[in-house]
């Protein structure tokens, strides 16, 4: 199945790749994500929920840039990205602050539409795109005061899938939508904007008292340079 998709994104992708008009770039950024939906028990007591805090990760790949029209574009690319989010709490039966830092690995694919307002040198270009992302793998990191704690190698890895017994986050399928604006200057464009999750992960652990069976969504927001290849109009046109 994940194999079948990617693949026919790859064919997809060379298809427009084919094109005359269609210029190929890569792309590379930062994201800083963080849960916004939360439900379930974070540890093993009765505390409601801890205190989320942000997660930085990257992602990058590849990028084509198809035209639409005059000023509309398509832009279809298929991203390895890292990506997460962190929870503070208070110890049991202890003043001490933990902290847990979950990574997960993902292969994304965002199809932006994009709007190139001529304002001049730069462009202003506007994009909306709904995204698939499968997540691959993750880590978890525990901290008590900052300082980094060892886990067990059974309690570090994070396994996604559908199995119930085996599998401690479900789904390994994702899908949001995202937005971003940002300035082209010709074959540089940098954008920024937020991607938001619409479905959401399952997570549920059992170990060394540092239990969790929770349910959120995150979201994400990125900054992305992307650097196209090709032939592209001088910056400065000759009168």
């Amino acid at each position: 199945m994940v194999k079948k998709t990617f693949l026919s994104v790859a064919l997809v992708m060379f298809a427009f790749y084919l094109s005359a008009q269609t210029r190929a770039g890569i792309t590379g950024g930062y994201n800083l994500s963080s849960p916004y939906s939360y439900g379930g028990k974070m540890i093993g007591n009765d505390v409601p929920a801890p205190d989320w805090g942000i997660k930085s990760g990257f992602q990058g790949g590849l990028s084509l840039e198809f035209p639409l029209s005059d000023r509309l574009y398509l832009q279809p690319s298929l991203f390895f990205a890292s990506h997460g989010f962190k929870d503070r709490y208070e110890m049991t039966g202890s003043k001490k602050t933990a902290q847990r830092v979950f990574s997960f690995y993902s292969l994304q694919v965002p199809v932006n539409v994009q709007y190139k307002l001529d304002v001049g040198i730069p462009e202003i270009v506007f994009q909306v795109a709904p995204f698939i992302r499968y997540n691959l793998f993750g880590r978890q990191r525990y901290f008590i005061e900052n300082v980094s704690k060892t886990l067990e190698d059974e309690y570090k890895k994070l396994k996604f899938g559908n199995n119930k017994e085996t599998d401690n986050i479900q789904p390994a399928f994702q899908y949001g939508v995202g937005a971003g604006v940002g300035i082209q200057v010709s074959r540089l464009l940098l954008m920024a904007g937020y991607n938001f999750g619409l479905s959401e992960l399952s997570l549920r652990k059992q170990a060394s008292g540092r239990n969790y069976d929770v349910r959120l969504k995150t979201g994400d927001i990125f900054v992305n340079l992307t650097i196209y290849f090709g032939k592209y109009p001088p910056l400065f046109p000759e009168e």
